[in-house]
């Protein structure tokens, strides 16, 4: 951090500064690579004296990064794994010591599989095909923990479909509050699933690299329009007609059986243009004028 703190104490700063009673707040721990410094970043949740005394706590790519597609490598985690662990605990041990842990829900996620083109040193994706950065499992199907002592079960493992666009609509439905209406979200809430009081309420999900629609998923069905390893020279490659596969029977993505169902590949089609036309498309930031 800037003035030297490691992020694990700073972030217990963070915790220890800003809880008080019937006031709820929240906290973004970004990772650390090797070579990289992280800022934790905290915002007040202003809910009025009604809201319990508790935090929101998410812990981002780096760190996740490292313990998922890292840590099973014993030579590179001793070199670097404790590097991530310890912020990770004191945040942990900082939420117990102030009476928080059964209070607080704490999300350890990722936004990317493996870099693949640092080789050994960036990790594996396991079964899953291809990295970090393409519309693949392998560069989209992160591993994620939550932590709520009290209200999830420890060791129970979920196997359905989320994304990291629910973690803005359970946080409003654990503040007690509503996202603004004024727009879409591509979200919902998480809540129901990872407290075991229901299923998942994502069945669907878009892929995109920028603004090119790459692939769509339905259930366990995905298909495929583009594809390309990204962070190498080769060029994107568009399917046509495009690649399917079923997930469930084949995670690794090594059997297209896209001619074999013609019915699900019409469907996910319909599924694609319904999506598009719910999109509108805002003006470019790079284009907008900046006041004179």
């Amino acid at each position: 951090v800037g003035d030297g703190v490691p992020i694990g104490i700073a972030a217990g700063r963070a915790i220890q500064d800003n809880h008080v009673v019937d006031h709820l707040f929240q906290l973004v721990l970004p990772g650390v690579g090797p070579g990289r410094r992280g800022v934790a970043e905290y915002g007040n949740l202003d809910l009025g004296s009604a809201s319990p005394q508790g935090a929101l706590v998410h812990i981002e790519p780096e760190t996740v990064y490292s313990l998922f597609h890292r840590g099973h490598d014993d030579i590179f985690f001793r070199g670097i794994g404790d590097d991530h662990l310890r912020p990770v605990g004191q945040v942990l041990d900082t939420l117990r010591k102030e009476g928080l842990a059964e209070n607080t829900l704490v999300i350890f996620t990722s936004d990317n599989g493996p870099w693949l083109t640092f080789k050994d040193h960036g990790g594996s994706a396991g079964l899953l095909r291809d990295g970090k950065g393409s519309t693949w499992e392998g560069g989209m199907r992160e591993p994620t923990v939550f932590w709520w002592p009290g209200t999830i079960k420890a060791g129970r493992v979920i196997s359905e479909m989320t994304s990291t666009l629910d973690v803005l609509p359970t946080c409003a439905e654990l503040a007690g509050t509503k996202p603004p209406a004024d727009r879409v979200y591509d979200g919902d809430s998480m809540l129901e699933m990872i407290t075991g009081r229901g299923k998942s309420r994502r069945d669907t999900m878009f892929f995109y690299r920028g603004t090119q629609l790459r692939a769509v998923r339905k259930g366990p069905w995905k298909m495929h329009l583009f594809t390309k390893t990204e962070y190498a020279r080769n060029k994107v490659e568009e399917h046509d007609p495009p690649l399917l596969y079923n997930l469930e029977h084949d995670p690794s993505e090594k059997y297209d059986i896209a001619s074999k169902h013609p019915d699900v590949i019409k469907q996910l089609k319909r599924v694609i243009a319904k999506h598009k036309s719910t999109l509108k498309a805002p003006p470019s930031q790079l284009e907008i004028p900046l006041p004179e």
